[in-house]
């Protein structure tokens, strides 16, 4: 009888363990859907990956409620955070800003790469735009400004209502463009000059190869400068 029971017990347990190995939580949209713009900016492509938090959700307007309530000013502590840590400017996990080529923040050297994007937003409208070496952190929890490669003051402006945070590209001219991020009433803009010294050495390469060899290569290069 003891072993019916040892046996029943064994079987009960097994059925139990296979079922937890193989149950797995489906996929299901987030809340704050993941998103990328690419720019071409004279020669140089420019790309920021994001998630896209909301000011409505499920019928709850936040409007009012987002600058210095759900997006805190300046650097906070937070129970989960190892440092004071700024905003990471969208949503889960890090916002990824990608240059192929060095370029100019607001006047300030960026490599080419892949950096961490962070902001901290001031009640007077100043933000503090941050380029970090980490781009595989959850949100800004794990926020060190010992990884910052670049750090940028910028001034936010009124802008009319966008519910969904959006970062898009403005203001052209052959070798620059303007960053904005909006969201609510507020746009963070950020200034990106390209080095046009770096389009005539990358126009002088492909000049050295097959399409020096025919008009139409001079002809563009020549008809951009």
């Amino acid at each position: 009888m003891e072993n019916l029971f040892f046996i029943f017990m064994l079987s009960t347990l097994l059925v139990f363990t296979s079922t937890s190995v193989y149950a797995q939580n489906v996929s299901t949209p987030r809340v704050s859907a993941a998103a990328e713009v690419i720019q071409k900016i004279g020669l140089t492509t420019v790309s920021v990956q994001f998630s896209r938090p909301q000011v409505m959700v499920n019928g709850n307007d936040r409007t009012g409620n987002i600058w210095g309530g759900l997006v805190s000013y300046g650097f906070v502590e937070d129970t989960f955070a190892t440092n004071a840590m700024p905003w990471w400017a969208g949503a889960n996990e890090n916002t990824v800003f990608t240059t192929s080529t060095d370029l100019m923040i607001e006047g300030e050297k960026l490599a080419a790469g892949d950096n961490g994007l962070h902001m901290a937003v001031y009640e007077d409208g100043k933000v503090t735009v941050i380029f970090s070496e980490n781009t595989s952190s959850w949100g800004s929890f794990h926020y060190y400004g010992s990884e910052n490669v670049l750090r940028v003051d910028v001034q936010s402006v009124e802008h009319d209502f966008t519910n969904t945070l959006a970062y898009n590209f403005i203001d052209f001219a052959p070798n620059s463009a303007t960053m904005v991020l909006d969201w609510e009433h507020k746009r963070i803009p950020v200034k990106i000059p390209v080095d046009p010294e770096q389009t005539l050495v990358a126009f002088r390469n492909e000049l050295r190869g097959i399409k020096g060899f025919s008009w139409q290569g001079w002809n563009s290069a020549g008809s951009t400068i």
